[in-house]
């Protein structure tokens, strides 16, 4: 039988940094006091004594249920672990020299999971069903406002029931009582910073997975923002919990999924740093693996003891030091390289943009857009462009797809150049050869005066651009000596022969 698991705020999860990490945590992990600002606003009392007791009726306990004094935020775990859910019960008192005639609010960083609300054993209010699924209320501030009518002169009593899967903590933070001017703001704020804020970088992390996931499907060669792509998209998976208010899995399986999954972001950020600081550690790697699937399999089949699966998430963080240290060093020798990664990703998106762009078929206008682009670097880098690109007649291929392909290929010429031939002139030719209708093909040539390409070494960039050419339904020649590489697109222009017409 599983033991009962530590609320989740106390649980560890390793990120890229651990000062990011912490920052997080302060944003998506609820306190267990309460808030700093509510407990010292006028007019405002903050409810820290209570008393407890576990009893698994639905109507409030009287004196033989043996009520037991606590302080609050109190821990209880269930008494009866063969069950699936149960109840308990936590009475408060809090004084009114006189009744407002607007009532007071309540408002409390968090209770775990469903609970009940009375006020001088009148019914108040419900937060979440009782029937399973229970709600996600761990991570969720709640308030509640008391009307007139519920309320006395001197002494008043709140009595919350509280029920929590038997595997796990329930819980109450202390209770500020207060105007609703000053209290709801309190709560408004606090659930901007606890759920609201933590929905919106969820959705952000999963708008920059599919885009950096799209940048890797046209730069396979480049692992890092496939890595990266999966770290954020389960960073987007995890931050679910703040969305819905009941889990899609049953409550221990999702409980098992959030643990698993926090462990895994971890994992997959440290193969992105990696990457991203050109390493390749195969040992170190399949140690990661292994630590995850061990830790993962553990945890879903619950084989371990809490306190195991703690050093679990313990082992991850500390990892994360280390991650840290080296991703600082490789900042450190590389200032230009993050600017580097985001403007090629940038430059990358254009593309795509210029690929749906109405091009009319006409290859002068595509080489022409990618020009304009490259013009800038090209002349901060002292390469002067020689334009060659001649009017070639409407040509069929030219769909967005195809368009994509060819911006590519020319894109990762010019990019060869820029990083590794050293040259200074660049000059970019298009023709036609072959009959329309028959055999008749486009040509792309880019010819630089560098240094020229090692023929032994092929690296995976230049297989992408032989890849692209093929599905083209074309070849990529690349010839090079000291002095002059060229690298030449061929593709078909699927363009049918009309009669009398003669073209270039």
């Amino acid at each position: 039988m599983r033991p009962a698991r530590a609320p989740r705020a106390w649980r560890g999860g390793a990120a890229l940094a651990f000062a990011l990490a912490l920052a997080l945590a302060c944003i998506a992990v609820p306190s267990a006091a309460p808030a700093a600002d509510a407990a010292s606003a006028p007019g405002v009392q903050t409810v820290v004594d209570a008393e407890f007791c576990s009893s698994q009726s639905d109507a409030i306990p009287g004196a033989d249920c043996g009520w037991k004094p606590v302080r609050l935020a109190n821990l209880w775990t269930a008494r009866d672990r063969g069950a699936e859910v149960e109840n308990a019960w936590y009475r408060l008192h809090f004084h009114l020299d006189a009744v407002p005639s607007s009532g007071v609010a309540l408002y409390m960083v968090a209770l775990n999971r469903s609970a009940r609300f009375h006020v001088n054993g009148r019914w108040l209010a419900q937060r979440g069903g009782f029937d399973p699924p229970l709600p996600l209320n761990w991570n969720r501030a709640q308030y509640v406002v008391v009307p007139p009518a519920l309320l006395q002169p001197g002494d008043n009593v709140l009595q919350v029931q509280e029920r929590i899967y038997t595997w796990e903590h329930g819980w109450l933070s202390p209770v500020a009582v207060g105007p609703e001017a000053v209290l709801l703001p309190q709560y408004e704020r606090r659930r901007f910073w606890q759920n609201d804020l933590v929905r919106m970088l969820g959705a952000t992390t999963l708008v920059l997975s599919v885009f950096v996931l799209g940048v890797w499907a046209g730069r396979r060669d480049q692992t890092m923002y496939f890595w990266f792509g999966c770290a954020t998209l389960t960073w987007s998976a995890i931050s679910l919990d703040y969305f819905a208010l009941t889990s899609p899995l049953p409550g221990l399986a999702w409980e098992g999924f959030i643990e698993i999954a926090q462990v895994l972001r971890s994992v997959l950020i440290y193969v992105f740093v990696l990457r991203y600081c050109g390493r390749r550690a195969p040992v170190l790697e399949r140690a990661m693996w292994a630590w995850w699937v061990v830790g993962a399999v553990c945890v879903a089949t619950g084989a371990l003891p809490v306190r195991w699966v703690e050093q679990w998430y313990l082992g991850t963080l500390l990892a994360s030091l280390w991650f840290f240290a080296l991703l600082v060093r490789e900042a450190q020798g590389e200032d230009g390289r993050v600017a580097v990664v985001l403007r090629e990703s940038i430059e990358d998106l254009q593309l795509i943009i210029d690929s749906l762009e109405p091009v009319e078929n006409d290859l002068l206008t595509v080489l022409g857009t990618l020009r304009y682009r490259l013009q800038d670097r090209l002349g901060k880098s002292g390469i002067d462009l020689q334009w060659n690109v001649v009017d070639l007649p409407p040509l069929p291929i030219l769909t967005p797809h195809s368009v994509l392909s060819i911006l590519r290929i020319v894109q990762e010429a010019f990019a060869n150049c820029l990083k590794h031939s050293g040259a200074t002139r660049i000059t970019v030719t298009t023709g036609l050869v072959g009959e329309p209708g028959n055999d008749e093909k486009a040509q792309i040539a880019i010819v630089d005066n560098g240094r020229g390409i090692d023929g032994t070494r092929v690296g995976r960039g230049l297989e992408n651009m032989r890849r692209r050419a093929g599905a083209l339904g074309g070849t990529l020649r690349i010839s090079s000596r000291p002095g002059a590489t060229e690298v030449l697109l061929v593709f078909p222009t699927l363009r049918a022969q009309e009669p009398g017409q003669v073209f270039p």
